[in-house]
């Protein structure tokens, strides 16, 4: 089945029931809106906030929603096709921060949002030297807009002071819908990060459809996050709860969101086969690894619950769904850079993204160039010249030419 309006919500999915009526919900859910939900409180203080857990329950029933074109991402099943590698090609995306307050309380420095960016880019990207230097690289980047939808001068940055706004009950209270509806850039070409007094550490909207055939989509997308854990000053979990929560924005589940093996990897754990299932998150703040499904748990996982510190790491199919989320579902969201030619001091060639080339000494030959063939510049071709003093020097033929000296062939030595 393929998600309709899917909520992630550290802790659990919150999925849309498009049914005008549906069954009652479960001790600790509510039905608001035509939605299931988990019993939200608004917390006034981190200390009232236990981390990776904001509301607890099943995930509900997902119908099939119509118009919704076939993919090789849907609810129950990732195609782990080289299409979807990363080496072909890497996707840039513009994302919008709308940082709001009270007036009084909930601002974040300009600095400290650019480094939550940062932090992000250093999960998505596997940079070297971060904690996520092992894991791999999802060739997905996220970047601050420098103009706005009209072409304005732009930090990428929004601050509204708006109590009502700030103070979030509920993701589908009529506050929540009007802040979107208010401050959100167009959802399918921005990815819109929230920022204000939430219940949860954070929040996402699962991908709905690639035409926005649903109405009210720009309502319920983008990425919600509790002012304390965003960013790179001082925020709890290692600001890295972002990461996390942009996995969900694209179609990644929690990775013990079916619990143990159901007798198909497609339906037990976060129904990508290469992540070993788990029953549930780890709470356990110690980075050790469990076993509770009969194999490791995959306690380092971003989409896992734990101590900011442990993650390190997308599965490989995890990374291809998201990209293929990006190809199916929100096909506008960011502009895909293909590889070209990186030709080296040795004359040797790579395929590899310009930032790539740039960060192994590479020369970059342009978006779309081959190695097949080596255009490379190659290195000069030497060999052994006696010059007229009866001394040697290894020199290209030209220039032996030019001292008058006697060339001894390609490669020969003095």
């Amino acid at each position: 089945m393929l998600l309709p309006i899917a909520l992630s919500v550290f802790g659990q999915l919150v999925t849309p029931v498009l049914s005008p009526s549906a069954p009652a919900p479960l001790p600790g859910w509510s039905w608001e809106g035509g939605f299931y939900q988990p019993d939200l409180v608004t917390k006034s203080s981190s200390s009232d906030v236990t981390p990776w857990v904001c509301g607890s329950g099943p995930t509900v029933g997902l119908p099939q929603v119509e118009n919704l074109i076939p993919s090789d991402c849907s609810y129950n099943f990732t195609n782990p096709d080289a299409m979807y590698d990363p080496s072909n090609g890497r996707y840039v995306i513009p994302c919008v921060v709308h940082v709001i307050t009270d007036g009084s309380v909930g601002s974040v420095d300009l600095s400290c949002v650019q480094g939550a960016i940062d932090i992000l880019n250093n999960d998505f990207r596997a940079a070297s030297g971060t904690p996520g230097s092992s894991g791999l690289d999802t060739q997905i980047e996220f970047f601050l807009p420098q103009v706005d939808e009209q072409g304005n001068p732009s930090t990428g940055v929004t601050f509204t002071s708006n109590a009502d706004w700030f103070y979030e009950t509920s993701p589908t209270s009529t506050n929540s819908l009007a802040y979107r509806d208010a401050l959100a850039w167009d959802p399918n070409k921005y990815m819109n990060i929230y920022v204000l007094n939430i219940a949860a550490a954070g929040y996402a909207f699962l991908p709905v459809d690639p035409c926005n055939c649903i109405p009210g989509n720009r309502l319920y997308d983008g990425v919600h996050m509790r002012t304390d854990y965003f960013g790179s000053c001082g925020a709890q979990m290692s600001g890295r709860v972002l990461t996390h929560e942009v996995g969900h924005y694209l179609g990644l589940f929690h990775t013990f969101n079916e619990g143990c093996d159901s007798g198909s990897c497609n339906a037990s754990g976060d129904r990508i086969c290469d992540t070993n299932p788990q029953a549930e998150g780890s709470y356990g703040f110690d980075c050790n690894t469990y076993q509770s499904c009969g194999s490791a748990d995959p306690d380092r996982n971003y989409m896992n619950y734990g101590n900011g510190s442990c993650f390190e790491d997308f599965t490989s199919d995890q990374i291809r769904r998201m990209r293929c989320v990006l190809e199916s579902y929100r096909p506008q969201l960011g502009t895909l850079v293909f590889p070209g030619a990186c030709c080296f001091e040795d004359g040797s060639c790579e395929l590899a993204t310009e930032s790539g080339c740039a960060d192994v000494g590479g020369t970059y030959q342009g978006e779309g160039s081959a190695c097949e063939p080596n255009n490379c510049p190659q290195p000069p071709t030497l060999g052994a010249c006696c010059l007229p003093d009866l001394s040697c020097s290894e020199v290209e033929a030209s220039e032996c030419a030019t001292l008058g000296g006697d060339y001894k062939g390609d490669d020969s030595v003095c």
